[in-house]
């Protein structure tokens, strides 16, 4: 279970869209991304070195052919291996699948030696390979070779001199008696052979956690192309380890991106900067409010599981956890409203908050209840997650929740003076660039622009003018 972030948020930030854009082509490959996702890794001198290691590996990418198709030959024989040393005989199966392993093991190793990749090292398989091969004589095939045993060897003689003697002669009594001496041969080599596999096992038992040991260098390295082709595609940056801010300059968020492409609009990438306590963003609805925080919560996960993010620049602080709080985050309701299960979520994140530096990304809290009681639960939060050293981003729509001393974001919005016919025309419209703001008491009222821009009816008009300014009146 990852403790990091919830598997929910991953789908709802587009981090699950993006693991299944990876390149993985070996079971230990998805092994060893599966053990790091539950892992999350918060040391800064190891997430450093894998940086480092997505740069060597971007730079082997064209040559990686050979590389990969190694890697696609990789069976899971985890298992095999583990029951081994503890002590189970192998069948003849498994004992192929052992020696064949063994021997790609040894190729990848000349391969990442051919490649100038030092960092990475396999360790030699070939004592292993000289078990599973008598003779010195290595094949990619395997069986229990008569040389493994002078008593198999004389067995399996006379079971093929009765077999031989069976097909020559026609004598139909002569014939029941060779068949019956064969089943007690057959019986005999069976047993012969189990005891071969048992000494094989045994030595084996010896050495085989050397193969262990590979396969998760193995499934680091499948990982470690992966995340190199990701950050060639999508243009990945490394990112600077911070103590404190969290910035980062022109960010995308590759799901988001291709959503926004496919509906015929063009996708903005911003610019944000984050002290320790709370940034608030505010907008219309239709804004971009909830793109720019998932965009954060992504670039924040992938940078502590060691990729590079998407951003011209990103300073990332580390972090214990990412808590994450929206409708489209919910688990599960459990018999709760959703203002409820918000709160339930809200009581996790100030645990959090209070114990270690989390990111907090809050979405629209409270947009299901009444108005009035949300707009001070909200300001209330946003004055209370202040005082900490975790990193709040909080989007809101609602009036009179800035606080003084803290970051405040505002989406440019709708263009002025423009005619539309559609409301495909409004989003064209729409600027959805981050501007910061020194302070500000009222978001802004796009809703009404919306209305005006696609010809509202000058009749209800007149009530909607009306409404506006007595609630002017009354604030």
């Amino acid at each position: 279970m990852n403790k990091f972030v919830s598997k929910n948020v991953c789908d709802v930030i587009g981090f699950s869209y993006l693991m299944s854009q990876l390149t993985i082509t070996s079971p230990y490959g998805y092994n060893y991304m599966e053990k790091k996702f539950n892992n999350i890794e918060i040391n800064k001198a190891k997430l450093e070195t894998e940086y480092s290691l997505i740069y060597q590996f971007i730079d082997i990418l064209p040559n990686s052919q050979k590389l990969e198709l190694n890697l696609s030959k990789f069976k899971d024989i985890t298992h095999t291996l583990k029951y081994c040393v503890k002590g189970k005989v192998l069948d003849i199966v498994e004992l192929y699948e052992v020696k064949i392993q063994a021997i790609l093991m040894n190729e990848l190793s000349d391969l990442l030696k051919n490649l100038n990749i030092n960092s990475l090292k396999l360790e030699s398989c070939f004592k292993i390979i000289e078990i599973l091969s008598p003779d010195s004589n290595i094949t990619n095939d395997f069986y229990i070779y008569p040389c493994y045993s002078k008593k198999l060897k004389s067995i399996r003689e006379e079971k093929r001199r009765i077999e031989h003697e069976f097909y020559k002669t026609t004598d139909e009594v002569l014939r029941e008696e060779l068949k019956s001496k064969r089943s007690k041969y057959v019986i005999l080599e069976a047993e012969e052979e189990l005891d071969v596999r048992v000494k094989l096992s045994t030595k084996l038992k010896q050495l085989l956690d050397i193969m262990i040991e590979n396969s998760i260098v193995i499934g680091h390295l499948d990982f470690l192309i992966a995340k190199a082709r990701l950050a060639k595609i999508y243009s990945g940056t490394k990112p600077i380890l911070t103590k404190s801010n969290l910035r980062f300059v022109e960010m995308s968020n590759p799901y988001t991106k291709e959503e926004v492409e496919n509906s015929g609009n063009h996708y903005k990438k911003n610019s944000i900067d984050m002290n320790e306590g709370t940034t608030i963003i505010t907008g219309a609805n239709m804004g971009g409010k909830s793109s720019i925080i998932k965009t954060i919560a992504l670039n924040v996960l992938l940078s502590h599981m060691g990729f590079f993010v998407f951003a011209k620049k990103a300073e990332i602080p580390i972090f214990y956890g990412i808590e994450y709080i929206s409708g489209d985050s919910l688990d599960s309701m459990h018999g709760l409203s959703s203002f409820g299960f918000e709160i339930v979520k809200l009581n996790e994140a100030i645990a959090k908050i209070k114990s270690n530096k989390y990111l907090v990304c809050v979405d629209e809290f409270a947009r299901s209840t009444n108005p009035s009681e949300g707009q001070k639960f909200v300001k209330a939060f946003v004055e209370f997650s202040n005082k900490f050293n975790s990193i709040t981003i909080l989007s809101t729509h609602y009036d009179g929740v800035y606080v003084k001393n803290i970051n405040h974001y505002q989406i440019v919005g709708l263009k002025e003076n423009e005619f539309v016919k559609s409301i495909n025309d409004i989003n064209k419209l729409m600027d959805y660039s981050l501007k910061k703001v020194s302070y500000l008491n009222e978001v802004p009222k796009e809703a009404y622009k919306v209305s005006l821009l696609l010809n509202i009816d000058n009749d209800f008009k007149q009530y909607l003018d009306k409404c506006y300014m007595e609630s002017d009146n009354i604030e």
